[in-house]
């Protein structure tokens, strides 16, 4: 299933870059540009925004993917593998899916519809949810809740078999 979501989300986000083509370039120059600023590294190094940073870091990370939470070792405990070395590369690769592949599509299809300078008033996911409707139009809340719907039952999944096993165990 988790193949499956992913692969549904960055097809429409793709398609969402694919119809805003004509400013792909100008949006990948954009995140470069501005992210190397003066005025960036100004605000990088303000005491609310690095409050803000971790705060909603750690929120995003534990709802993005779970890397360094220490839960995920349960579920590769119980995998049969000729090759351990395999399931360390399964996590680095769905680290890398989820917070390189998964959260880039999200930023870019932001950028490349100018939902985040037209509505200043939205984040996360009714910014991502403007965009796509930019794009979408009436079927957006059916694609993000197609999404959103895979996402959480997957979630519940997992913590599911976290629960059991640490109860196992106790």
């Amino acid at each position: 299933m988790v193949p499956f979501m992913c692969a549904w989300y960055i097809i429409f986000g793709i398609g969402i870059w694919i119809a805003n083509i004509h400013r792909l370039p100008d949006t990948i120059a954009k995140i470069f540009t501005y992210a190397f600023t003066p005025m960036a590294a100004a605000g990088g190094l303000a005491g609310w925004t690095v409050f803000a940073a971790i705060r909603y870091g750690f929120a995003r990370r534990l709802f993005s993917n779970e890397a360094g939470l220490g839960g995920v070792p349960l579920a590769y405990a119980h995998a049969e593998s000729d090759y351990p070395g395999r399931q360390g590369f399964y996590g680095v690769f769905e680290v890398f899916m989820d917070t390189i592949v998964v959260c880039s599509i999200t930023v870019i299809a932001d950028i490349v519809t100018n939902a985040y300078i037209e509505r200043p008033d939205l984040s996360s996911a009714a910014l991502a949810m403007e965009a796509f409707h930019r794009v979408y139009g009436p079927f957006a809340p059916l694609v993000l809740g197609i999404a959103l719907i895979l996402f959480a039952y997957t979630t519940i999944l997992t913590w599911e078999f976290y629960g059991e096993t640490t109860f196992t165990y106790f």
